[in-house]
Order: C-alpha cells, then sequence, then structure tokens
C-alpha cells in the first residue's frame, strides 16, 4: 500500500485532536543533507516498570498496523517518533492512527 503524507490542512486537522503530539524536523541518519518529519511526544509514568508495560503493551498494536516507530526509553520516561519512510519521511495516516493507539493506551494505563 503506497501511503502519502498529509497535506497542511489534514495535519492540522490531526493535530487538534492529538494535542500533545507536534510535529518536528531532524536530518536522516544516512543523509544528513535531507530532513525527515516526524510526529513527537513524550510520554511520562510513575515509575520505570510501568513505562515498560506500555512499550510491551504498545507492541502487539505496532504489529498489528505493521508500522515501527522510533522510541526511546530514558527511565520514567518514552519518547516517540512517528514518520512514514514511503512517504519520503513525512507524516502519513498510518502514523496519525499510531499516535491515536498510543495514547488509547497511555489513557488506559494512567
Amino acid at each position: 500500500m503506497k501511503l502519502n503524507q498529509l497535506t497542511d490542512a489534514e495535519l492540522t486537522a490531526a493535530l487538534v485532536q492529538l494535542p500533545k503530539w507536534q510535529v518536528v524536523a531532524s536530518a536522516l541518519p544516512k543523509a544528513p543533507d535531507q530532513q525527515r518529519y516526524e510526529l513527537y511526544r513524550t510520554f511520562k509514568f510513575p515509575s520505570f516498570e510501568v513505562a515498560m508495560s506500555f512499550m510491551a503493551e504498545a507492541t502487539p498494536i505496532i504489529s498489528q498496523l505493521d508500522h515501527h516507530p522510533r522510541w526511546e526509553n530514558n527511565w520514567r520516561t518514552v519518547s516517540v517518533w512517528l514518520s512514514t519512510w514511503d512517504a519520503g519521511h513525512q507524516v502519513s495516516s498510518l502514523d496519525i492512527e499510531l499516535a491515536k493507539q498510543l495514547e488509547l493506551l497511555y489513557n488506559n494505563l494512567s
């Protein structure tokens, strides 16, 4: 399935539904002269164990969507970056769907 990047209007509308997410730009690791645009959010948890539980419970969701995040854990914080390689390292509808699913999971764990 070919995914296209969201238009500015589509991205703006999606971010209204995901107010804790933002779009960030960074250089591609293997092509530092090129930019990737990603949805980004940090999730804070009461303990390291709950942060790890979040990541573990997110795994089946991620596998079902077949869309894998760039994420990082630092003690009680999980940082997530979402971007679609097939859309030129831009934000696509798949990124929005995964962000919504992660929000639901986070709210259920809180």
